[in-house]
């Protein structure tokens, strides 16, 4: 008896079971349901030692078209994850307002506002408003760099000579310049810098050395407008400036040209002048040892000859002071002369007054 009442519960049991899932139609439960474990501990709960826990196959899906799976809170899609049927599989995050915000390729790709990434990572996107960015790294805390960000294409308009946007921008605690960069930069092609700049001491290119040895607050700008200089008023292609010293186009150092140089005037610092040639201990060559050199050597002493002109060029400074010298010693050829005539002169008058003398005397 016993038996058949176990029986007959098992059987009901049974069959209540079954009841509760329907294989080609809706099942519900207001429990929770376990995959491989006894004890779910959310709504669904799936527990398996392979590799592959889940898998999501949408099939007779058409190429170039795609799958979704979407995230909700109260019944309100807020992310749909896609993925397409293409050569790139690519997986997609689309917000609720179905924008794409990010797309990883099967190449490795990754876009922030494209579907079609052509670079490990690309940033597209419109951004508006004040200090927009689309692409932005801030380090939070560590040494020199506490509290650094990196921008890149921002939008600024709160810098002064600075409203629109910039491709490169850097903020450190309170301190914030556009395109700005705290170690190396290295360029292997060509560095292009255009624009209009305008206002006072409005530059395009600016290099700030703010602290260590004789550059002490040294700045260099190039293609700088200057207005307060005593005679520069405009554009100049170069400027420096160190402390309250400033002057435009100045170099400490070498500055090579291979080509022409128009300007109005030359300036050339020097620490030697051939006055020398006036003092009176000078050893002024005389004009015969001056023909024997140019007879032996083709070019006048202390002047480089036309082959050692060609192959090194000439010192504009140390030129322009030889050939004073030069000119100075021809000036003193010339007094020499100069005397010589007069005494030559004096004789001449005396040899006429005596021919006069012993003319009329045989009279």
């Amino acid at each position: 008896m016993k038996v058949k009442i176990l029986t007959v519960l098992f059987l009901v049991s049974f069959n209540f079971v079954l009841g509760q899932w329907n294989d080609s139609g809706n099942n519900y439960t207001t429990g929770k349901l376990g995959i491989g474990t006894t004890s779910p501990s959310s709504p669904l709960h799936i527990s398996s030692s392979t590799n592959r826990v889940l898998r999501l196959d949408k099939t007779n899906v058409p190429y170039g078209s795609y799958t979704w799976q979407s995230l909700e809170t109260n019944s309100v899609e807020q992310w749909r994850i896609v993925g397409r049927e293409s050569d790139n599989a690519g997986l997609e995050f689309w917000s609720k307002n179905s924008d794409r915000v990010l797309s990883l390729l099967q190449n490795g790709n990754v876009g922030v506002g494209t579907a079609n990434p052509s670079s490990s990572l690309q940033v597209t996107g419109n951004i508006g408003g004040t200090n927009g960015r689309n692409f932005k790294v801030t380090y939070s805390n560590g040494g020199g760099l506490t509290n650094t960000e990196f921008s890149a294409l921002t939008h600024l308009t709160h810098i002064p000579n600075i409203n629109g946007w910039t491709a490169l921008f850097a903020k450190q605690g309170s301190a914030e310049k556009a395109g700005v960069f705290d170690g190396d930069v290295f360029v292997n092609g060509n560095f292009h810098i255009a624009g209009d700049v305008g206002g006072t001491n409005g530059r395009n290119f600016k290099v700030t050395y703010p602290g260590g040895g004789g550059l002490t607050n040294t700045e260099f700008s190039a293609l700088t407008h200057i207005t307060h200089i005593p005679n520069v008023n405009g554009w100049t292609a170069l400027y420096a400036k160190q402390g309250s010293a400033e002057k435009a186009g100045v170099f400490d150092g070498d500055v090579s040209v291979n080509g022409n140089i128009h300007t109005k005037e030359v300036k050339v610092d020097l620490n030697g002048w051939p006055d020398f040639v006036f003092e009176q201990d000078y050893d002024l060559p005389t004009l015969r040892q001056v023909e024997k050199h140019i007879e032996e050597k083709g070019h006048l002493k202390d002047i480089p000859s036309a082959k050692e002109v060609a192959e090194n060029g000439i010192f504009l400074g140390e030129m322009d002071s030889r050939l004073l010298q030069k000119i100075e010693e021809l000036t003193l050829y010339t007094i020499q002369q100069e005397k010589k005539i007069d005494k030559q002169a004096g004789e001449i008058v005396e040899l006429k007054n005596l021919v006069k003398q012993l003319l009329e005397s045989k009279q």
